[in-house]
């Protein structure tokens, strides 16, 4: 909708040059909004894409048919492990070990498109998750070399997803508080700005005028 024409607009209206000014300013502010607002929807829907892909490589490694020996072995997370995927004493075979070498690549494009989001969205964990897709790939491999049994890895991922999950919940908690006490600090600011031009105001000299008429005399301060 175009800006209702002001009594500025109108008188600028009086010849046509002024006119086609205002139409020109019109026009131009128009384009800026509608480039602004095309703006955020790339960007509303770049990021949509961008978790969309890190989700389904995240999915990927459990999921993937080159990993199938280990469909049954090893859970995905979030979901936990099974009593029986826990007490697990087997250790990989040759075809698993394959398996696990296609897991370990898909994982780790998961960590670096996941990782990308944590950077942007909430860099107060990337960090976190990254230590925690490094000690993840770390359990893999020790699985790999044959030290683990499944059973122990599953416990270890399992306690893994745990730790981070406790230490991203308690920095997004830090990172309130420190949130909270800017706000604070701000609203104090703009409390005590006030107060002082408040001040200001009140002590402002004052200025008295006075008009004689007849044998009256009256005062006005302000």
């Amino acid at each position: 909708m175009r800006p209702i024409l002001t009594m500025a607009s109108l008188s600028l209206c009086l010849s046509l040059s002024g006119c086609a000014a205002y139409e020109r300013y019109v026009a131009e502010r128009e384009a800026a909004a509608a480039a602004e607002a095309a703006a955020r929807q790339a960007l509303y829907e770049q990021k949509r894409q961008q978790i969309s892909n890190a989700q389904a490589a995240c999915a990927l490694p459990y999921a993937d048919p080159k990993t199938e020996a280990l469909r049954t072995k090893i859970p995905a997370p979030p979901q936990e492990p099974s009593l029986r995927q826990l007490g697990d004493t087997a250790r990989p075979t040759a075809r698993q070990k394959k398996a696990l070498e296609v897991m370990d690549t898909l994982l780790a494009d998961c960590h670096v498109q996941q990782a990308a989001i944590e950077a942007l969205d909430r860099p107060v964990t990337h960090a976190a998750y990254v230590n925690y897709g490094q000690r993840l790939r770390s359990l893999v491999s020790t699985l790999w070399a044959g030290k683990l049994t499944f059973g122990q890895f599953n416990q270890g991922q399992q306690q893994l997803v745990a730790d981070y999950a406790q230490e991203r919940t308690a920095l997004l908690q830090q990172q309130e508080i420190v949130n909270a006490q800017y706000r604070a600090a701000r609203a104090a600011e703009a409390a005590q700005l006030a107060a002082e031009r408040a001040a200001a105001s009140a002590a402002a000299p004052k200025h008295t005028t006075c008009k004689q008429k007849g044998k009256e005399t009256r005062c006005t301060t302000y």
